[in-house]
């Protein structure tokens, strides 16, 4: 079940961001994703982006399985990857611009969507038709 997850959940933010629709969290905070020009960014940049932006779950659920069954080389392997990838996204974002790996790699940027910030934005458009 953990191993279907950890494949479903990044695929079904990829289809997201795809569609341009936001993540939950993306929604919640009022953020999109844009490139270096503030236009939404590329598929190819999207697909990128989001491989590695999930790669340590990805680790995980592969060197996962192998692990329940008791091979010791892969939980070591996993471990080490997890930690590697962690310490890896953790550096950029203590830099100056604060960006992650993943957003470094594409040039992408996490930014404040404008229109929900001058009050624009309609959440819920379909609460606010006449019923």
């Amino acid at each position: 079940l953990a191993v279907a997850g950890a494949i479903l959940v990044p695929l079904l933010a990829l289809w997201w961001d795809l569609k341009r629709f936001r993540t939950p969290g993306r929604y919640l905070m009022q953020l999109r994703v844009v490139d270096r020009y503030g236009l939404p960014p590329t598929r190819r940049a999207l697909i990128i982006r989001n491989v590695f932006r999930y790669f340590q779950l990805w680790c995980s659920a592969l060197f996962g399985v192998p692990t329940v069954a008791g091979f010791v080389v892969a939980a070591i392997i996993d471990d080490v990857l997890g930690y590697l990838v962690l310490i890896v996204n953790a550096i950029p974002f203590l830099g100056r611009t604060r960006r992650a790996l993943h957003d470094r790699i594409c040039d992408t940027h996490v930014v404040l969507d404008e229109r929900s910030s001058r009050g624009e934005f309609k959440p819920f458009p379909s609460a606010t038709k006449d019923k």
